[in-house]
């Protein structure tokens, strides 16, 4: 989800160390929105407002310091870190540029940098690991699981899959949204049905794995166009939502 501010940069910047004063309309209140960070300028005057007149929160003049020394030395530490994710992730993407497959999954709309890798590693070289979609759908956790019992028959959540695996379709569809008008299109399709947001991510990352599967097997990349071509042909009633003269085409107010 998207916050009302916007990280200034990496973890080092949540931090002002040259300004480590923490009382109320400090230097360091101040810089934790700016007109360029905030989402909305008149949140940003009246958090500045706030921030001048507060007294419930306020500590003392020795626990304010104290606190102080103790925001430098996480910033410190936060600095420390973010220097080796910055590591692994350049080491990432160099082993990601040597593999047989970094094209088509690149491909993927929404995937980028981060999340390319992390499918890749997650499905593997053996293409006979998994022998249909559905296999990997379940894997996944896309897949809910059925049961029936005399004439009572009901659909759960799938618990046991691969968590990591999941988590990472799961952001995958999300982005998604914003290249794919047919994606935003089948989330708030299943939005309107009544399911929330994490059921209609679920719902469409089952039909991205789908889509998925078929690339992973003929290492073909993904064609929106060809794509597309076979939703027509096949009668998708997603296609209907897309020519509807009111379908939501960006995920910006999701």
């Amino acid at each position: 989800m998207i916050g009302p501010c916007r990280q200034p940069g990496p973890l080092s910047k949540l931090f002002r160390r040259r300004q480590p004063g923490l009382g109320p309309g400090s230097a360091s209140g101040r810089n934790s929105c700016t007109p360029t960070s905030c989402k909305r300028r008149e949140t940003y005057e009246k958090r500045l407002k706030l921030f001048a007149q507060a007294q419930t929160f306020r500590g003392n003049q020795a626990a304010t310091k104290a606190k102080s020394m103790l925001a430098v030395a996480l910033a410190g530490q936060l600095r420390v870190l973010q220097r080796h994710l910055d590591k692994f992730r350049d080491k990432i993407k160099k082993l990601f540029g040597k593999h047989p497959d970094p094209d088509w999954f690149g491909s993927l709309p929404g995937a980028g940098q981060k999340l390319a890798p992390r499918l890749l590693a997650e499905l593997g070289d053996d293409r006979e690991r998994f022998n249909s979609p559905q296999a990997l759908q379940c894997h996944a956790g896309t897949a809910p699981v059925s049961y029936q019992s005399g004439h009572c028959k009901k659909v759960r959540f799938r618990r046991a899959c691969h968590k990591v695996l999941r988590h990472t379709v799961h952001l995958w569809a999300n982005l998604s949204r914003v290249e794919r008008p047919w994606a935003q299109a089948y989330y708030q399709k299943k939005r309107e049905e009544g399911q929330s947001h994490a059921c209609a991510l679920g719902c469409l990352g089952q039909r991205w794995l789908k889509i998925l599967w078929k690339m992973w097997q003929t290492r073909a990349p993904y064609d929106p166009q060809l794509h597309q071509r076979s939703q027509l042909r096949h009668g998708s009633w997603v296609i209907d939502l897309i020519c509807a003269p009111n379908a939501p085409l960006t995920a910006a107010d999701a």
